[in-house]
């Protein structure tokens, strides 16, 4: 290939900028020093047999943007175009090759390998599942990457990199605390473990809410308020023997969970949760009338039906 045939494309120098590489390009790169790849697709997902045939036959009339590789000849980002050379028998190929090693042990290293053939194959490629872009966005918020940065140079939305981040956040305290995960958890339960409100519980409370969550089941909404709860507790002896509490008012709800796998919160529980945001506003009740012409008379409704239920309830309650 002629240097003037090897102008790469705008998008990928601009990767390459964002995320610091220095490279050479090599036009006649011998394909058999090729000695791995960087792992950023799954098996399943790495060059298919028709792509390559489609790249194949392309390549006889049209030009193809370089393969990236590492300084110890691993492909960053360009396994399709690799297999489509070996299958029409073309020894060499136009390559860039980057200042950084796959087997650096560097995370942040390893961060911008993975940020850069994600971010080239999710604009111009075939995108990354939601598995493969988990790994990758789970990598960079190991490195330390920032959500925005994350969601910029990945090309995923900013909602997707806040919540794996929030994952990786949880994951990371709990190995601190050796904690195994053992996939107890979902990725809903360990993000929310991992949120801001949640993630800054004093380490003992923190393990005994996570052992909850994992062993009953429990909702986002439930996490959250029982966190709420442990960091009004006062102390760390007191957030504990209140997750017992709850573990025993429970009792009935994790032996189902535990034969079945399915979670449901009880009545009284979900009756309480609810009536949480109506006692936000016990000091300021007026917050809660409604004023709008058109809903005034179903809000009505509601409110004196509601009341009629609660008092029944009160009533069957005292009788308790």
């Amino acid at each position: 290939m002629s240097r003037a045939d090897s102008i790469i494309p705008e998008g990928i120098v601009a990767d390459l900028k964002r995320l610091g590489f220095k490279y050479t390009e090599n036009p006649q790169y011998e394909i058999t020093k090729l000695a791995g790849r960087v792992q950023v697709r799954t098996d399943k997902n790495l060059a298919p047999k028709k792509e390559i045939e489609k790249y194949a036959e392309a390549m006889h009339y049209s030009k193809f943007p370089p393969v990236i590789l590492t300084e110890d000849n691993c492909i960053v980002e360009g396994n399709t175009r690799v297999e489509a050379y070996k299958h029409n028998k073309v020894p060499v190929m136009w390559a860039i090759i980057l200042d950084a090693r796959n087997d650096d042990p560097d995370p942040v290293v390893k961060a911008r390998l993975h940020g850069l053939a994600v971010s080239i194959n999710n604009q111009n490629g075939r995108s990354h599942d939601d598995a493969e872009n988990r790994d990758a966005v789970k990598i960079a918020a190991e490195a330390g990457w920032t959500t925005e940065h994350i969601a910029q140079t990945l090309k995923v939305s900013v909602k997707t990199a806040a919540e794996i981040s929030r994952e990786v956040m949880a994951e990371t305290k709990l190995k601190a605390l050796d904690v195994p995960l053992n996939g107890g958890l979902t990725r809903k339960q360990l993000a929310t473990l991992g949120s801001d409100k949640v993630i800054d519980i004093n380490n003992e409370p923190y393990k005994a809410l996570t052992s909850l969550s994992r062993d009953a089941g429990l909702g986002v909404t439930e996490i959250r308020s029982l966190a709420k709860d442990i960091k009004a507790a006062g102390s760390d002896d007191a957030a504990i023997q209140l997750i017992s509490d709850k573990r025993s008012e429970m009792s009935d709800r994790l032996a189902e969970f535990h034969l079945t796998g399915t979670s449901k919160p009880k009545p009284p529980s979900l009756l309480r949760q609810h009536l949480g945001f109506v006692l936000k506003y016990e000091g300021t009740p007026g917050a809660l009338v409604e004023f709008g012409p058109d809903y005034k008379e179903s809000h009505l409704d509601v409110v004196r039906r509601s009341v009629t239920v609660l008092q029944a309830v009160l009533t069957a309650q005292e009788s308790v």
